[in-house]
């Protein structure tokens, strides 16, 4: 948590924890009742952390379990409903104040025992759960020093003692001396020394764990100041001190903004409180409003509060044509309103274009609202390091922008295209340097110019993105959404979805939405869609075709089996399956037809005859529609024949009943047809087998099909057509349609599934993004954009874009991997950022290449990688792999097994099978005996080496056993065989 949002929450809750000590002192109580479970260092989950979850019902499943925990919550409950109005205003500001950045147990401490937390923390950009288990151990520790109640330790010398010592840490002034002497001076050595110890431990670690270009002056600094550095660059450009005091009047703006929102608000909750007390929910219609209102407000407040460290990272000069005088605009990730002209523009206003794609001295950008496209010359481009509300330093671009695009745009009138070799960029460079997370991050401040265009496309559109490995292909797109939000209010979040490639890659980027301020955004695999949309319960098999081909040896039989399952997927797949799947629906429309006859009740004085009955089965609607059309029909003409009967008293209650029973059975006929009942009676029709006979691929489709069927399994490839039949049967429900849709590794999906996605879109708007050097998925995926392009989606006009540009991998690493890209494909163009050599290296035997793997891994993590990704070929190797490993636990913390299994990405040590890594990035990777006999001369083995070599940002080593594999053969490396 940032100093100057540190200081207004304490202050937030200081105030209202004096308004409110009844309350608090019962949840004081509550700490204290549950403090000695606390210690328990088996189990400290259920601790004051698990009782600030509890209060902000941010709870864990795992808890839910525990005795002490349930009693706890009923606790906490009593609570609730005790003091409903103050709760809900204290977990208002808890949220706010508390919760931002993963402070939240930290304060509730502080503000429960009014005691002093290490905060020199906050300056490092350490991995995060690095950063809270030395957090956790401080406090553990110093809850010891400052709460114990026995043996002596409040005597009136350590508590003095104590008391210096929490006011030095508190101010910020890390005086290494200082505390030593405390230390020495205290008639507790063994608990204060602790102090000491952690502050010298944790000022160790930062200097190890951060990227500092100045180890010891930055040590100097943190014992001094406890203050970030700024950049000796900047302390003498002319400009300096303007800045200075731009941003602090930008700071004293926002917080001003903020009190005045807070104040609105407590006048709203008096009036709301008032209302209720006065008359209870009599007044709804005012509460709506001031409650709406409210929450607007806390909105805003949470916005501004969430970039009061860093309100903006960049700068653009920009003079309109008609215009005489250039005009400064500050890029942030928030806008920011100062009387009648925004102090601070968002990113994704218009405006803003302007700073991520001037070239040349000059730029464009389109007005809202389709209002026209507006020119001008740039004169400068500037961007910044804000930490802490803090100027640490500034870059200019002045009027050139050095960095050409890469983007391609093929349309109708031709191609256009601009090359450069390698991206020179300092500010991104030094970005690219930080060391990977478990979760993806925004690219907002370093948005390239031909990523800013396939964001900023109209909404009713269909891109289709050919991105290299690295490009930012998913960041793109999800940025697209979040600013297809922003300058469409009305579109809700819910209505646009994300179709990414498996469970573990959504959860990857499933922190990515909310940060750019797209929470909500409906995020699902194909798999779940399509079952969402059939609206069945169906068991799919787990999907082995992937693991076959890497897995059995070559040869004959190896042909067959390959062509074939290939050929049965590709079947099921492909456009031409609509044909098969309209034709059985007629052929059900035309079966229901001949089973109806005239209908004649009551003696004859009721009919409808069949030829009317037809009427309601025509019509391009789907066919279940028609059936329950023609149903309600029947029964409302007959319902209206009998209360016109009654009302002459011309029929006797028996016939009515004879003929109503008549009546329905003749309806039941009528059944609505089911999507795997259609299915399977496509595959058993004579017709569709005389018709595809010559198709030599049919009859095994056929039979395999149908005895998965009569199993009650389905296969991922069945999907497609299940959904499909489902639109013809009962059409696509509206809580099914989208606004926009998102397709990440789309390379990978059929024909027959793009359909689909097209069958629920509302309004034509898609950005389709992947990398066809990346289809490893070849048995059911298309083999280029031209067959989305000019086929499937010819009658949309999609627009097509190449990003060429690889921000992921150092310039070495992707030198390496485009040697394994296929002639007629793009290759990447790295970013200037040096690093290692990818390092090849042999094994002798398994047991000797799992002592390389350790050697590496020890290698990698004493270099400052927090997330290593171990990729084999096979999930058998992995396996392998993840037992070795989890014998040295003890060693290694946080080591991951993903398969397909597993829902969740946790970092750290990651083995993964190669087709389960796409779109997810490691610092650095260790790929597992990539030998000749484990990768042979193929394209499919090709592509899967390529997406391997691609996922490391800054290490790349290569193991292998006996001989190497061909496609790696003749590569320059650096290689360390030890055999």
């Amino acid at each position: 948590m940032n100093r100057v949002r540190l200081e207004r929450s304490e202050k937030a809750i200081t105030k209202f924890r004096e308004n409110n000590k009844e309350f608090f002192g019962e949840l004081m109580f509550l700490l204290h009742k549950y403090r000695d479970y606390y210690f328990n260092k088996k189990r400290f989950s259920l601790n004051y952390r698990c009782l600030f979850r509890i209060i902000t019902d941010r709870t864990r499943e795992g808890d839910t379990d525990n005795i002490l925990y349930n009693q706890m919550k009923e606790d906490v409950e009593k609570i609730r409903n005790k003091y409903e109005y103050i709760f809900n205003d204290f977990s208002a500001i808890v949220k706010r104040h508390v919760d931002m950045d993963g402070n939240g147990y930290n304060m509730l401490v502080r503000l429960m025992y009014g005691e002093s937390v290490d905060y020199i923390l906050q300056e490092t950009d350490m991995e995060e759960t690095k950063r809270q288990r030395l957090r956790f151990d401080v406090i553990t520790n110093l809850m010891d020093v400052f709460n114990e109640e026995k043996n002596g330790y409040f005597s009136d010398g350590i508590a003095k003692n104590i008391f210096i010592t929490n006011f030095i840490i508190q101010s910020e002034n890390y005086d290494y001396n200082t505390l030593s002497k405390l230390n020495a001076a205290s008639h507790n050595q063994g608990k204060l020394s602790f102090v000491v110890s952690a502050i010298d431990s944790i000022k160790s670690t930062i200097l190890e764990e951060c990227d500092f270009t100045n180890a010891d002056t930055m040590e100097t600094s943190f014992e001094t100041t406890g203050k970030p550095l700024i950049a000796d660059s900047i302390l003498n450009h002319p400009d300096y001190k303007s800045e200075v005091i731009h941003l602090e009047e930008t700071v004293n703006a926002m917080m001003q903004e903020i009190d005045d929102l807070e104040r609105k608000n407590s006048e709203i909750y008096e009036k709301l409180r008032k209302l209720l007390a006065i008359n209870g929910k009599k007044n709804s219609m005012d509460l709506q409003i001031y409650s709406n209102i409210q929450k607007a407000n806390s909105k805003k407040i949470m916005e501004i509060e969430s970039v009061l460290d860093s309100p903006y990272f960049g700068r653009v000069d920009f003079k309109e044509d008609n215009s005489d005088e250039f005009e400064s605009f500050y890029i942030g990730k928030v806008g920011f309103l100062q009387g009648l002209k925004y102090g601070v523009i968002d990113w994704r206003m218009p405006i803003a274009s302007v700073f991520y794609e001037c070239e040349n001295g000059r730029a464009t950008y389109e007005a809202p609202d389709g209002d026209g496209t507006f020119s001008g010359d740039v004169k400068l481009k500037r961007q910044y390091t804000i930490k802490d509300a803090q100027l640490i330093s500034f870059t200019d671009d002045v009027i050139a922008d050095k960095i050409a695009s890469t983007l391609k745009r093929v349309d109708s009138k031709g191609q256009e295209s601009i090359k450069d070799d390698v991206i020179s960029d300092p500010v991104l460079v030094e970005k690219l340097k930080r060391n990977s997370d478990k979760r993806l991050k925004d690219i907002i401040e370093t948005i390239r110019k031909e990523q800013n265009k396939i964001i900023r496309q109209p909404l009713n559109k269909v891109l289709v993105v050919q991105g290299v490995a690295g490009s930012g292909k998913s960041t793109v797109g999800l940025h697209r959404i979040s600013y297809i939000l922003y300058n469409n209010k009305k579109i809700d979040p819910r209505n646009i979805l994300v179709v990414a490639p498996n469970k573990v890659f959504l959860d990857y980027i499933i922190d990515l939405l909310p940060n750019i301020d797209a929470k909500g955004v409906i995020q699902l695999t194909f798999e779940q869609l399509a079952l969402d949309i059939i609206g069945t319960d169906l068991n799919i098999l787990k999907d082995e075709k992937v693991e076959f081909f890497l897995s059995m040896p070559e040869g004959n039989l190896y042909q067959f089996l390959k062509d074939a399952i290939i050929g049965v997927s590709k079947f099921k797949g492909a456009l031409s399956f609509i044909t098969l799947v309209k034709y059985i629906i007629d052929k059900k429309t035309n079966e229901i037809i001949s089973s109806l006859k005239d209908v004649s009740l009551f003696g004859g004085k009721f009919k409808i005859s069949r030829y009317e009955q037809l009427r309601y089965l025509e019509g391009d609607i789907p066919l279940n529609n028609k059936i329950k059309n023609l149903k309600q029909a029947i029964n409302y003409k007959v319902k209206e024949f009998i209360k016109q009967q009654e009302l002459f008293r011309n029929i006797v209650e028996l016939s009515k009943e004879e003929n109503i029973s008549f009546l329905n059975k003749y309806l039941k006929e009528l059944k609505p047809v089911k999507p795997i009942s259609v299915y399977k009676e496509l595959f058993e029709d004579d017709h569709v087998h005389k018709t595809l006979y010559k198709n030599r691929y049919f009859s095994l489709v056929s039979q395999y099909t149908l005895k998965m069927l009569n199993s009650g399994c389905v296969e991922r490839e069945d999907l497609a057509a299940l959904c499909y039949i489902k639109y013809k049967i009962d059409g696509i429900s509206s809580k099914h349609k989208y606004m926009h849709i998102f397709v990440d590794e789309a390379q990978d999906l059929s024909p027959l599934e793009f359909v689909i996605l097209n069958l629920v879109s509302e309004n034509n708007s898609m950005t389709i993004m992947g990398d066809i050097n990346q289809g490893i998925n070849f048995h059911r995926g298309i083999d280029s954009w031209e067959e989305l392009i000019n086929d499937i989606y010819s009658d949309l006009e999609p627009e097509y874009f190449e990003i060429l540009n690889s921000y992921r991998s150092t310039k070495e690493i992707v030198e390496f991997s485009n040697k394994l890209v296929s002639k007629n494909l793009p290759k990447a163009k790295p970013v200037a950022r040096d690093g290692e050599k990818p390092t090849i290296e042999k094994f002798s035997s398994i047991e000797d290449g799992i002592r390389k793997v350790i050697k590496m891994i020890k290698y990698y993590q004493e270099n400052g990688c927090q997330t290593i990704g171990i990729l084999a070929k096979k999930e058998s190797e992995c396996r392998d792999i993840y037992s070795a490993l989890e014998e040295l636990k003890d060693d290694f913390e946080n080591i991951n097994l993903i398969d397909e299994t597993v829902d969740e990405y946790n970092g750290g040590i990651s083995i993964v099978p190669i087709v389960m890594s796409k779109g997810l990035e490691f610092d650095a990777v260790i790929l597992w005996n990539a030998s000749d006999e484990n990768f042979s001369d193929t394209d499919f083995d090709l592509k899967i080496l390529y997406v391997a070599v691609t996922r490391p940002m800054h290490y790349l080593h290569i193991l292998y056993k006996d001989n190497i594999t061909v496609h790696l053969k003749d590569f320059t490396c650096r290689n360390i065989d030890s055999n």
